[in-house]
């Protein structure tokens, strides 16, 4: 991650089967606990197979609760706070 809080994880996998896989392993269970604790690792985030048919929403971390919350249009976190304008990505 950089100072300005951006970071990006790419991997490619030669079919769908392969990247569940890993998605089952310990590092990424690791890594996901890390992401979505309150005030855990990063501020925003976007995960997604790049696939037809499946682009996952993106994330932000409210600064009120320090949860993670889902930007939707409603840019409201669950506990009611205002989200901030998420940075642009790249």
């Amino acid at each position: 991650m950089s100072a300005d809080g951006h970071g990006t994880t790419l991997t490619a996998w030669e079919d769908m089967a392969s990247a569940k896989v890993a998605l089952q392993g310990k590092a990424h269970g690791a890594a996901m606990k890390a992401f979505f604790a309150p005030d855990g690792v990063g501020d925003s985030g976007w995960t997604s197979f790049w696939t037809d048919g499946q682009m996952n929403q993106r994330l932000l971390r409210c600064p009120t609760c320090g949860e993670m919350a889902i930007l939707s249009g409603q840019e409201n976190c669950a506990c009611g706070a205002a989200l901030p304008e998420p940075a642009p990505y790249l």
